[in-house]
């Protein structure tokens, strides 16, 4: 049975967090999400922790989603940035 346009299940956000350039788990997350109705926006690789907060509120997203494959990187996931 395939998912209506209107069916869609809302906006989630994802991306690699600063400095974390390895974009395959990314990829395949949203891959999945898309399968499943959800509206992805893609930030892409090495994204400052402020722009995945600034671009749910403005796109009214559900869910962000930040990916953090280096231990070196995982720091930036927990930066307090309000």
């Amino acid at each position: 049975m395939k998912r209506k346009e209107s069916q869609k299940l809302g906006v989630a956000v994802i991306g690699n967090i600063k400095n974390d350039f390895h974009g395959l788990g990314k990829d395949l997350v949203k891959i999945f999400l898309m399968m499943k109705g959800w509206d992805v926006i893609d930030l892409g690789l090495s994204v400052p922790p402020e722009r995945f907060v600034t671009t749910a509120i403005n796109e009214n997203a559900l869910a962000i989603l930040v990916s953090g494959m280096m231990m070196h990187t995982v720091i930036n996931i927990t930066k307090k940035i309000m």
